[in-house]
């Protein structure tokens, strides 16, 4: 918690399958570097990670009405 007020954190846990996000561990999307949700690839949130949870955000919107 200490660095909950950093510019940059270094990301170690990838929690991101707990709000429904795909783990990709033999598949890496076209054109897309290093991302959260891919093992071993990033250490802070990427542009790819926001893209993925906005996605997500817009098909657990739609499905139940939020």
């Amino acid at each position: 918690m200490g660095a909950v007020n950093q510019d940059n954190i270094h990301t170690v846990p990838r929690d991101g399958h707990t709000v429904g996000l795909d783990d990709f561990y033999d598949w890496t999307p076209t054109g897309v570097g290093g991302f959260l949700m891919k093992a071993g690839t990033a250490t802070q949130i990427t542009e790819f990670d926001r893209w993925m949870a906005r996605d997500f955000w817009r098909h657990l919107r739609s499905r139940y009405g939020l």
